[in-house]
């Protein structure tokens, strides 16, 4: 290597065990070099499609010993050459990809360096899936864009994602990964979002969701989780990235004219946790009125496609009746799911809320809406719809990443379906709102509370002036549904003298 080219050679030895069951035993060889430098300069081109498991969660590791702990795949500025090549080694492996979930024991991959297999492809996968969903997922979901990723190769990845979720499998192996990098995650502290979160904590917020909200969010309305995490205003302060704070910080402070354009672009083009081609626009979104893309996204946008819903959120209220929410299920999907079950149960959030069983005639015997809270209960809108048989689950559904995180929810009180925020609303007909707890109806007290959040009935004839506002900027107006008005059509029969009409 020559000593003026500004980099530096870390050689691995790698012993291959003797008791290793993938191979026949080896003596101690040299697997790779990884040449380290600024982030542009990391060798990404010396990681082949070839390489074995361990020289290639090695390469990555190095990334990280530096860091602080606890830290984030953003913070070790993966590279784009590096993230191509990860993602076609992974394309050229995808036969082991269940073996390596499931190899928990630990063996030497270096010296002084253990990790289990399942640690290894786990921190690996959980990188590309960082690297992938920061730059094409949106807000509100961020497995599709990996299994879009995944799909789009040479590969079987059904031992890590079934019907667009992750498997059992896979989560294991990624929390492994993660806890293994000492990455910043919120495994057995947040419930069902825990693994969504973690993923969102790697890079803090995506492209697509800073174009559509990021005026919003710096006017602290509607901000995502894992910013909130991030810059320390959360219960999980351990979490905080002062990295991140100061991006924050400093697109709040160019948004307010605090600080110059330079400065800010130079900050932003340091920070890892966006990558540079990205600066010059995040600096013109924050210059933006709030009210020019000020609008949440609907439940019906910016969500993958390829599959219909399992289910949806519906939502009855009848005049003066207790309000009533319940998951109606998607009847073909849950069929299609079933195969050849023949009993089938659905939880949410813990909790056994309905069961079909299959009949002699091979129809399904049970209800399509299921009310998912006990009556007496409080109500909250659900987070995770799990589809058993037989004691096994054959799918877990993340209704929040269906679209039910939203600020602001619209249902039409005569179907009690959700509609999107930009359709026509027809003051004639009864809507129901529900909306996180900083945004509100001027004049108008909620209904009722659920947690986090204000449900407000719109009762026909409603006022055509009705905005939702988030400390007192406007957030939302709806669009009103304009009709003509019935004509009057006056008719006069006559008939003639000593004629006798029948009508």
């Amino acid at each position: 290597m020559d000593a003026t080219d500004g980099r530096f050679d870390v050689h691995w030895l790698v012993r291959i065990k003797a008791d290793n069951p993938l191979r026949e035993p080896q003596a101690t060889r040299p697997v790779g070099i990884c040449t380290m430098g600024a982030p542009e300069a990391a060798s990404a081109y010396e990681l082949g499609p070839a390489m074995d498991l361990e020289p290639f969660f090695l390469h990555f590791l190095e990334r990280f010993e530096s860091l602080s702990i606890p830290r984030s795949v953003a913070e070790a500025r993966i590279t784009s050459r590096e993230a191509e090549a990860l993602s076609q080694w992974l394309f050229g492996h995808w036969q082991w990809f269940g073996f390596w979930c499931e190899s928990a024991a630990q063996i030497e991959v270096a010296d002084e360096i253990s990790a289990s297999r399942q640690e290894m492809f786990g921190a690996l996968l959980l990188i590309l899936a960082s690297e992938i969903c920061r730059g094409t997922s949106n807000e509100e979901a961020v497995w599709p864009a990996v299994t879009a990723h995944l799909g789009a190769g040479p590969t079987d990845f059904s031992a890590l994602f079934v019907r667009g979720q992750p498997t059992t499998a896979c989560k294991r192996a990624m929390i492994a990964g993660a806890r293994r990098l000492n990455l910043r995650n919120l495994i057995d502290r947040y419930g069902v979002l825990e693994y969504f979160e973690t993923i969102k904590l790697q890079f803090g917020f995506t492209r697509h969701g800073a174009v559509r909200r990021l005026p919003e969010w710096l006017d602290s309305c509607g901000t995502p989780v894992a910013v909130q995490i991030l810059i320390g205003e959360s219960e999980y302060g351990d979490l905080k990235a002062a990295s991140f704070s100061k991006l924050w910080k400093t697109l709040q402070d160019f948004r307010r004219k605090r600080v110059a354009e330079e400065y800010a672009s130079a900050i932003l083009h340091a920070s890892p946790w966006i990558r540079p081609e990205w600066a010059d626009e995040l600096l013109q979104l924050a210059k933006l009125r709030s009210n020019r893309i000020l609008r949440a996204p609907t439940i019906h946008e910016d969500i993958d496609r390829s599959n219909e819903p399992t289910c949806e959120l519906v939502f009855t209220w009848v005049d003066a009746s207790k309000p009533r929410l319940a998951l109606r299920l998607n009847d073909e999907m849950i069929r299609e799911l079933l195969g050849e079950a023949e009993e089938a149960e659905f939880v949410v959030d813990g909790r056994v809320i309905g069961r079909w069983y299959l009949q002699e005639s091979g129809e399904w015997y049970g209800k399509r809406e299921l009310p998912y809270q006990p009556e007496g209960a409080k109500a909250n809108l659900p987070r995770m719809l799990s589809i058993n048989s037989a004691g096994k689950v054959l799918e877990e559904v993340d209704l929040w990443e269906l679209g039910l995180r939203e600020p602001v929810l619209i249902f039409d009180l005569r179907s009690g379906s959700t509609i999107a925020l930009s359709a026509r609303l027809d003051p004639s007909r009864d809507y129901a709102l529900i909306c996180d707890e900083d945004l509100t109806i001027p004049g108008r007290p909620p209904s009722f509370k659920l947690k986090h959040r204000s449900v407000y009935r719109l009762s026909a004839p409603w006022s055509r002036d009705l905005r939702i506002v988030c400390d007192g900027v406007l957030y939302w107006q709806p669009r009103i549904e304009e009709r003509e008005p019935l004509r009057v059509i006056r008719l006069a029969l006559e008939s003639l003298p000593g004629e006798i009409v029948e009508l």
